[in-house]
């Protein structure tokens, strides 16, 4: 159980200390997301390299969330985040998500 804040400097603090981690991590994502570019010639001829990033990003949404109950949908942001910062369709990338995750 997390101790209770009891002063707005204590507050101030701890989301100061979120934000920090938030950054950090989505600096992370960026990283990952630029490891394995997506050359939107033909989505299907990159599925490879789909399979690929999102095989090495699940693990990372897992080890961020401890995989606790929202490491799904958290998991499906970051894969539609990837392929979102890739120009797939967002339709497409749902499909691409679900097949990825959905199972």
């Amino acid at each position: 159980m997390r101790d209770s804040i009891t002063t707005p400097q204590e507050t101030l603090a701890r989301v100061v200390t979120a934000l920090c981690e938030w950054h950090e991590w989505l600096e992370s994502l960026a990283g990952w997301f630029e490891a394995y570019p997506l050359g939107l010639v033909s989505v299907a001829d990159q599925r490879i390299l789909w399979e690929r990033a999102a095989r090495n990003l699940i693990p990372h949404v897992v080890d961020r969330t401890g995989c606790d109950s929202g490491w799904y949908g958290h998991c499906d942001q970051v894969l539609s985040w990837f392929l979102s910062r890739w120009g797939v369709v967002p339709d497409i990338a749902q499909e691409m998500v679900q097949h990825a995750i959905g199972g």
